[in-house]
This record gives structure tokens, sequence and C-alpha cells, in this order.
């Protein structure tokens, strides 16, 4: 049997949280752990996690971020098999039972990742349902992710050795940084899909992929980073597809900028897009119009 060490993150979910632990404990063997990670909660969060004391361990830090907590959460493991959750959303009572069983069928597997459901949406998935089935029981790559396949570790179970071998999650993006990091455990490990939901998502009016200028600012540094490192990505997806995807998000930033009254910032994103892809008329115009 896989020893799993389920990490949480948590930042002022304490309404949330201990559904979230229970959906998790009631599924694990006792050789198992839970690990959450108090990323400076300043809301009830210490006295859920009171309740749960002998059967969680709790490490405290300061309020870093997603990245940074998952960081903190995978030092802090002693287990082989990691399996990420989020302290707002549940897991399905078979999750790791459908997960172990893909990687108990091939033992060459590194990590399989799931499907999940909304919860403020009954019957619709987080995996598009074209995407999901033509995925299903297939790799993952990093192409994948360019085409709009979402990360989400709620649905997933990864050997510890790939998370050591891909390194850590970027602690500069503060809303995204599981997307950037799905290109490169995509590209560096065995990572199959499997097209079952496995996790319920919760949509709520503090989730960070509601802020979406800091969503569209990590996708481009995640972009331009690609663009700029991994020759091997860029020919998977193709540099013209990569480029015009990345100028585009530039352009977005530069309208969203302009809204806002940050004219520099506008400025330099509009300029940004035009030399990715100096043949849009609309981001020339916008850029003169911001000069």
């Amino acid at each position: 049997m896989l020893r799993l060490s389920v990490l949480i993150p948590s930042y002022n979910a304490a309404r949330y949280l201990a559904t979230s632990l229970d959906s998790v404990l009631g599924q694990l063997d006792s050789a198992d752990e839970v690990i959450v990670v108090d990323d400076g909660s300043t809301d009830d969060t210490q006295r859920v996690l009171d309740r749960y004391a002998g059967r969680v361990r709790v490490v405290q830090g300061r309020h870093a971020g997603l990245a940074a907590a998952r960081n903190t959460a995978l030092a802090a493991a002693t287990h082989e098999w990691i399996a990420f959750h989020d302290a707002d959303d549940l897991a399905a009572p078979d999750r790791f039972a459908v997960l172990r069983g893909v990687l108990d069928a091939d033992a060459t597997l590194e990590g399989v990742f799931s499907n999940g459901t909304r919860l403020d949406a009954p019957g619709a998935t987080v995996v598009p349902a074209a995407m999901a089935k033509r995925l299903d029981r297939d790799w993952l790559r990093p192409v994948d992710v360019f085409l709009g396949f979402p990360v989400y570790f709620q649905g997933a179970l990864v050997a510890r050795r790939a998370f050591e071998r891909v390194g850590a999650f970027d602690e500069s993006l503060a809303v995204q940084p599981d997307l950037e990091y799905g290109y490169r455990l995509f590209g560096g490990a065995r990572i199959r899909f499997v097209n079952r939901p496995t996790f319920a998502w919760r949509c709520h009016d503090t989730n960070m992929s509601r802020n979406q200028v800091g969503t569209r600012e990590d996708i481009a540094a995640t972009l331009g980073r690609v663009l700029e490192r991994n020759g091997m990505i860029t020919e998977q997806i193709g540099r013209r597809r990569l480029t015009h995807r990345l100028a585009r998000n530039w352009y977005r930033l530069a309208r969203a900028y302009a809204k806002r009254g940050e004219q520099a910032r506008a400025a330099r994103a509009a300029r940004r897009a035009v030399e990715l892809h100096p043949l849009a008329l609309r981001y020339r115009y916008l850029s003169w119009q911001l000069a």
C-alpha cells in the first residue's frame, strides 16, 4: 500500500476547513499523514485545527502565499507519495482509492492527475469535457497545459522524487503557481490523467483565481520563461503559437492596467505585445495611444 502525505496549505479558510479535513481523514490509512500549513491565518483556523490534535500535524508559517506554503509542506512531508489538498475544497470519498489504483496498475508512473467537479455548478467538471475525454488514461505533457488543461493538485497523487527532481514551486507567482509548475512537472515526470472526479472545487469570493490581473501577470511570466528557457517545450507548442499567445496576454494586461489608471505599466505592456507580434495592428494602435 502506498503511504501518503496529504498536504493542505490553509489561509483564512476556517469556515471550510473542518469539512475539508473530514473529507480527507475519513479515507486514509493509519500509516498516512495529514499536514496542514497555516499560512499566517488571522481567522479561527487554529481553533478549528485544535479539534484535530493527534490526527493532523500543523506547521505554522508567516503569510507568504500558496507557493511558499506548498514548499513548506513538501519539506515537512515524510512519505513517498504526495497528495496536495486545498483547505476550502472537498475530497471525493474514493479519491485516494482511485488514484492509488491507477498507480498500482503501472509501477512506472510517477503520478496521476484526475478530474474534479464544481460545487457552484452541479454536473460541471474542472477539466473541459472534450479535453478530459481526449486525455483519459493518456500522458500529460506541457502542451496540454498550453491547450487549457487546468493544473489542480487537489486531484493528484505524485511521487516525492518527481517534486524533488522538478524543483520548488515559484514563490514569485502569487496567483497561478500551479499552472507554471504543471509545465515543469509534465515535462519532467511520467504523469497520467484519469477522467474520474476525485474532488469538488469550491468557488467563492476569496478564490485567488478571481484576481484576473494577477492571473494574467503570472501567465505572462510563465509563458515568457517557457519561451526563453525551454526549447523542448517551445518546440512542442510551436514558437509562433506560443509567441502570439504571450503577445495577446500582454495586450490584455495593457488594457487592464490602463483601465486602472496605471498608464506607465500599460504602455510597457503594450510595447511588449508589439515586440512579440509586430504585425498585430490593434497592438500597435494601443501602444501608440498609450505612448
